[in-house]
């Protein structure tokens, strides 16, 4: 693990993006703890911070109830790590900070941590999301699917069209000696067949997921894939 620079910084000196915040909810029991603690002597470990050269902001990673607590408190400081990286190490950090320490990540928690991963880098394999959020790879693969059901449905005409998929050309039309030379005649065109019901737009989309899944997939997750589908036929 990458330690930064440990120094004391004024709290209004750390910049919250609820965006990168990972806790389902955040406690204020907890916040009201750790306020006593304080008052009565204790020692915190110090947050987290980062900061980037683009801008000089300490984005707080990691610490959220105790820099809560240090306000509640009446504080002017708090003891920071501050490291170098942007929001987005910033957030890869958040999502693995409260497994080995604080308070114990409740289930929902760990969904939203997913969520936020699989929102964040959509192109990452299950199992790199788990690595990177700390859990096991079924576990993302249920967020993912979840996510995906709840998506909006997207009209046929926007449907996106991936490498692989057919695409219409219209058909040349052969020009033979002797021919006039002019305007070539229409090429009789056919209506396009929109899907009927909403389960026939939720087929496409979900043919579309699946395969933008199988292509960033690694040879395990595709065969784990290919056992559960025959085990359905």
């Amino acid at each position: 693990m990458t330690f930064g620079t440990s120094r004391i910084v004024a709290l209004d000196e750390v910049v919250v993006d609820q965006t990168i915040q990972v806790r389902a909810i955040l406690r204020e029991d907890i916040v009201a703890e750790y306020c006593e603690r304080l008052q009565a002597g204790d020692a915190f470990p110090p947050i987290v911070a980062f900061v980037s050269n683009d801008s000089p902001s300490l984005l707080l990673a990691d610490g959220w109830h105790r820099l809560l607590a240090f306000k509640m408190a009446g504080r002017r400081e708090i003891h920071c790590d501050v490291r170098q990286g942007d929001k987005t190490e910033a957030l890869k950090f958040a999502l693995r900070a409260n497994m080995s320490h604080g308070i114990r990540r409740t289930h929902e928690d760990k969904r939203k941590c997913v969520q936020l991963a699989l929102s964040e880098f959509p192109e990452v394999s299950d199992r790199g999301i788990a690595l990177m959020c700390a859990v096991s790879h079924p576990f993302v693969a249920k967020c993912r699917l979840s996510l995906l059901q709840r998506s909006p449905v997207i009209p046929a005409a926007q449907l996106e069209t991936l490498p692989g998929d057919p695409v219409e050309t219209p058909p040349q039309v052969e020009t033979l000696p002797g021919d006039a030379v002019g305007t070539p005649p229409p090429v009789e065109t056919f209506p396009v067949v929109e899907p009927k019901t909403r389960r026939e737009l939720l087929s496409r989309q979900l043919l579309s997921r699946l395969r933008q899944l199988w292509e960033v997939a690694d040879r395990t997750e595709r065969n784990q894939f290919l056992t559960w589908a025959q085990s359905q036929l």
